[in-house]
């Protein structure tokens, strides 16, 4: 096991509840929360363009809370997952078995593992966690091998003016990304930035100080703990307020690119 499947593997045993429902995020609770909300509007916008029967792919599909989420709303489309984390993908055919959902899940490195084509694929923060250039390139060659005439990817990723790095992330700017699908025969159709200003400025380096102090570095201890989920909350509902005072080039961009 590879140093980065072993870091998925450990945070896929990392999970805690919030508002009745499990998350494996490092990233504060409510934020999270929120953004989220947002992509799924978009999400569920690109999912009612689609034909009955169509196959949708959720590459590094943690616990397949977004195949779950859909095929409630669109039970006549078919729902794939894959991940690079074991421990995730068993979650989620426990819970697709659980829950009664006709969804197909398997584990995978890089790889698309299912012999189908598929007409939208759906990556929501996976390629910020790929900091190699040359295998990111590999994988947009493999999905558009997959994809069907006229397919789409929807593509759900941190992005900033600026590119900066960590140990286990990269954010990149939104031009790389349209230029990496761009070169492999694909075409943008649309770019949406989501951003929290307020939130970038002053509520996440508030709230990251508080982890520090509070729980030494700890962001899933800080997540799981009561206390932590309702400031942030509150630090969230202010940046809603607040949105309109600050500018900022940074959050996540909500791409779709079609296949040429």
């Amino acid at each position: 096991m590879t140093t980065k499947e072993k870091y998925w593997e450990k945070r896929g045993r990392e999970g805690y509840l919030y508002r009745n429902e499990y998350f494996y995020t490092i990233t504060p609770i409510a934020f999270y929360y929120k953004r989220r909300e947002r992509l799924l509007k978009n999400l569920y916008a690109e999912l009612a363009k689609l034909k009955s029967g169509a196959n949708i792919l959720d590459f590094g599909c943690g616990d397949g809370f977004y195949s779950f989420y859909f095929k409630k709303q669109f039970p006549k489309l078919n729902f794939f997952g894959c991940d690079i984390s074991e421990t995730m993908i068993n979650k989620a055919r426990e819970l697709a078995d659980e829950k009664k959902v006709d969804c197909c899940f398997k584990h995978s490195n890089s790889k698309i593992p299912f012999d189908k084509k598929f007409d939208l694929v759906i990556i929501t923060a996976v390629f910020a966690h790929i900091l190699d250039d040359n295998l990111l390139n590999t994988i947009v060659e493999d999905i558009y091998q997959q994809l069907a005439p006229n397919g789409k990817v929807v593509l759900f990723e941190c992005t900033n003016k600026h590119p900066r790095c960590g140990k286990t992330w990269h954010r990149r700017t939104p031009d790389y990304y349209k230029n990496l699908f761009e070169k492999n025969n694909f075409k943008t159709n649309s770019e949406n930035l989501i951003s929290f200003p307020f939130y970038n400025w002053i509520g996440r380096p508030f709230l990251y100080i508080i982890v520090y102090i509070f729980f030494r570095g700890n962001f899933i201890k800080a997540n799981s703990n009561s206390n932590f989920q309702n400031l942030s909350e509150i630090i969230i509902n202010i940046s809603e307020k607040l949105n309109g005072i600050f500018k900022s080039t940074e959050g996540n961009t909500f791409f779709v690119f079609e296949k040429k």
